[in-house]
């Protein structure tokens, strides 16, 4: 089974590891052909984690600009990054306002805007490119820092056997364990929902801009999302077209640690079961058959005790009946809400006597999915 990542640009370790178990292949939309690479990396380096995987991962760019506009544009980001740093405002300014001016070299960036829109590039994908860009950058960021303060709360850890090992009386060790006692705490700040909003904005407008290569594109790829708040977008926006709730097929909690116990054919086992649990979705629905399967699921993820360390994390599995994911997209960005709404009355009208198939060929990405899987 395929799938693709949205609305990020780079998978994380922990969905690499839960994506193993679920798919064969996952495509990551990247803002551009070829990613502006540092000396000694790779492009994959740039949109996954470290981590070894049997995953095939694809990187596809919706719309790739030509090499010499490629340039131009990582010259724009450059020029941004330092902007930003220059007036101190780190990562709280906005790329809009970016696009607009600059502080430093005003007629520098409205040249290099310009040349790169030359050839009917307009600004909003310019502007989603971009963002994307900076969000793909900071996704990386955030899990190398994460890994780094790991890595120091178990030297700490280290340190505090040695030097309890060293003193004598158990007042004395239990003070300084007191006043010393300062764990680090391995997180960074969780982006927000406008944030969350943000970036599904600027990866659905990429993915659907003019001349794009996934307009059209095989709708058996499965949507595998990350966020409790990108999760929320999807079933709100589900609700107000359909004046329902969306079926939970599966919630299954899940510890990244406990995947890299589990033996291989368990893993084989189990990921057979996801992907016939996948193809009864694609094809015509039987909720019943998919309920059964669903059970079946969480009988094996039990079995496997994937959920037996202590994790926050989660695998949802949301079914949302007769209203496709690309009108969900939509609804949750604000775009076009009255056209989704409405398009949606007609398609549940024109599937019922219609071949699910002569719906596929005909819909953008998404146009004929129905579900959507989320790492919250």
């Amino acid at each position: 089974m395929q799938a693709i990542l949205f609305p990020s640009c780079y998978i994380k370790g922990a969905l690499l590891k839960i994506g193993a178990l679920l798919y064969d292949d996952i495509i990551v939309i990247t803002p551009t052909n070829t990613l502006d690479v540092k000396k000694g990396k790779s492009s994959t380096d740039l949109i996954y984690s470290s981590i070894d995987t049997s995953l095939n991962i694809s990187q596809i760019c919706p719309a790739p600009l030509d090499k010499d506009k490629e340039q131009l544009f990582y010259g724009l980001v450059s020029s941004y990054l330092e902007w930003a740093q220059n007036i101190g405002l780190g990562n709280t300014i906005c790329a809009s306002d970016f696009l607009h001016s600059s502080i430093e070299d005003p007629e520098s960036i409205s040249a290099i805007i310009n040349e790169i829109k030359k050839g009917g590039i307009s600004y909003e994908p310019l502007h989603a490119r971009l963002f994307l860009e900076l969000s793909r950058r900071f996704d990386r960021y955030e899990e190398e820092t994460m890994q780094e303060l790991s890595m120091l709360n178990e030297k700490e850890g280290e340190l505090r056997e040695i030097i309890d090992f060293y003193f004598e009386t158990q007042e004395f060790v239990n003070g300084q364990q007191s006043a010393h006692k300062k764990d680090v705490d391995p997180t960074v700040p969780p982006l927000t929902m406008p944030q969350h909003k943000k970036r599904l904005w600027a990866w659905w407008s990429l993915v659907i801009s003019e001349n794009s290569l996934l307009k059209r594109a095989d709708n058996n790829l499965i949507p595998f999302g990350e966020s409790k708040d990108l999760c929320d977008m999807i079933d709100t926006s589900f609700e107000k077209i359909a004046s329902s709730s969306p079926v939970t097929l599966l919630n299954l909690p899940f510890n990244p640690a406990s995947i890299d116990l589990i033996d291989p054919s368990f893993k084989r086992g189990l990921k057979e079961s996801f992907t016939a649990l996948f193809l009864q979705l694609i094809s015509k629905l039987d909720l019943d058959k998919a309920y059964k399967m669903a059970k079946d699921i969480e009988d094996l993820w039990d079995r496997g005790k994937l959920s037996d360390q202590p994790s926050p994390l989660r695998l949802i599995v949301n079914l949302y009946p007769m209203i496709a994911i690309k009108d969900l997209i939509e609804m949750s960005i604000k775009r076009d809400r009255d056209r989704a709404r409405d398009r949606n009355k007609d398609v549940r009208t024109e599937l019922k006597g219609k071949d699910k198939e002569e719906a596929i060929k005909k819909g953008h990405l998404f146009s004929s999915c129905y579900y959507c899987v989320f790492v919250i």
